[in-house]
């Protein structure tokens, strides 16, 4: 196959299983995507299997440079999926989860308790519980949090491993609803008004919970280094407070994920190559200035990982063009299964398949068959003059769509699908309408208990 690629697709966003033909024939991890819009209908979550397995790589790559017990743990609230699970744990990484539906997909997936951290502002007793049990590394986010986990430990007569989640009042740029390392968040412990400080101190005087050391991360779909840079130094400036008061030395330092990928053409992520060796310089400086053996190095991708793998595909239905000029272009998906541009005002670029070879027209609004205004996938998409029938695939969609999407007008989940090798495997089935309702009572229900309350 010849490989023809448009000037008006930026290469940076696409997948790199994704081809295009002298012929117009669009391929990704060597499958047809036209003919996947056939078998398999649209929406669907399409994610570049070659594209996955390069970027964990990647980071266990860069972590060999780290020391002894060092690791990339997959952020499975970006996707969340039992194969994956298994894919990523073959592939050397350790699993982040942050509810006990995502523990379970990775214990499903075979992931030990070693291999996992349990994170969460508000864990409640189960997760705790089964952490403690399976050996899980918990991430402590508060005082009370402390006080539950000792009396869950102490119950199981088990000694549970932790990290404290600092608040190091690092102000990444990007969106503030994924700004996670400020002070005023609802994540960590503020590191300036001295709480982390005494509760470090707490967790040392446990009996049932060895603090194996510390825990920050700053925010999501970050861009540059420094930030990270800032992070790894507060929180090794912190651990130095700490040893100079009680003595104790982290044996890990955890700096959590947040890389960004390429949404836009403007968007420019650092390496992973390049982010990990500025963090980790940044942590063996503040160990040699005290004489201390550098921690072990934890990080916890998600997005960097899964994001740039994915391709949504929409069939195209309606056009509409409003008094003030817009121009949308409606699809069979929407919000409920990407609801990113609603919530961060997200965008995407992307290019309709079937017509891949095509000059742009216009600039389109894609708007989603849900019944909100809101309901807008992205805009200011170039595109030729779309046509009903039309298969649109907008690029960078593999993190944070699926495992945030939603039942919204009772539409059903669409298909996660895995192309590799000229093959696709699914991932996760398209859900049917009965299986949507099948949690529903009987349609009986309420008259029937209604009466038997009025009569009773």
């Amino acid at each position: 196959m010849v490989e023809y690629q448009p000037k008006w697709v930026d290469e940076v966003l696409e997948p790199d299983g994704w081809s295009v033909s002298s012929g117009g024939v669009v391929t990704l991890g060597g499958v047809d995507v036209m003919e996947v819009a056939r078998r398999h209908g649209t929406p669907a979550y399409l994610i570049d299997g070659k594209t996955v397995r390069a970027r964990a790589a990647a980071y266990v790559r860069a972590l060999k440079a780290a020391p002894p017990g060092s690791g990339a743990y997959f952020a499975m609230k970006s996707l969340a999926a039992v194969p994956l699970t298994r894919l990523l744990l073959e592939a050397g990484m350790g699993i982040d989860v942050v509810s006990y539906g995502e523990m379970l997909t990775a214990l499903r997936a075979g992931a030990q308790g070693s291999q996992m951290i349990l994170h969460g502002n508000n864990k409640s007793e189960r997760e705790l519980r089964r952490a403690v049990e399976t050996g899980i590394t918990v991430v402590i986010d508060g005082n009370r949090e402390l006080e539950r986990l000792e009396a869950v430990a102490g119950a199981l007569r088990r000694r549970a491993q932790a990290l404290l989640r600092l608040s190091p009042g690092i102000e990444a740029h990007t969106h503030s609803y994924i700004l996670t390392g400020g002070e005023e968040n609802k994540f960590g412990i503020p590191i300036v008004t001295g709480q982390a400080e005494a509760l470090t101190l707490e967790v040392l005087a446990s009996p049932w919970v060895e603090l194996k050391g510390y825990h920050s991360h700053i925010g999501s779909q970050i861009l540059e280094v420094e930030p990270f840079v800032l992070n790894a130094r507060a929180v090794m400036a912190f651990a130095a407070s700490v040893r100079e008061r009680t003595g104790f030395w982290p044996q890990v330092v955890d700096l959590g994920g947040g890389l960004g990928i390429a949404y836009t053409e403007d968007d420019r992520p650092p390496a992973v190559a390049e982010l990990v060796a500025a963090m980790l310089a940044e942590v063996e400086s503040a160990a040699r200035a005290l004489g201390q053996r550098t921690p072990a190095l934890w990080l916890e991708p998600g997005r960097s990982i899964v994001g740039g793998a994915g391709v949504t595909i929409y069939t195209v239905g309606e056009r509409k063009r409003t008094p003030g000029g817009i121009e949308f272009v409606a699809v069979d998906g929407g919000m409920g299964d990407n609801p990113r541009m609603a919530l961060y005002q997200a965008v995407y670029r992307g290019v309709l398949v079937n017509r891949v070879l095509e000059p742009p027209a216009a600039r389109f609004t894609v708007a989603g068959r849900n019944c909100e205004s809101g309901d807008l996938l992205t805009t200011d998409l170039a595109l030729p003059e779309p046509r009903a029938g039309d298969i649109l695939a907008l690029f960078s969609t593999g993190a944070y769509t699926y495992s945030m999407a939603s039942h919204y007008n009772r539409v059903p989940k669409a298909p996660v699908l895995w192309l590799e090798d000229g093959v696709v495997k699914t991932v996760v089935r398209r859900e049917s309408e009965e299986e949507l309702l099948a949690a529903d009572a009987p349609p009986d229900a309420l008259v029937r208990d209604g009466l038997e309350a009025a009569t009773g």
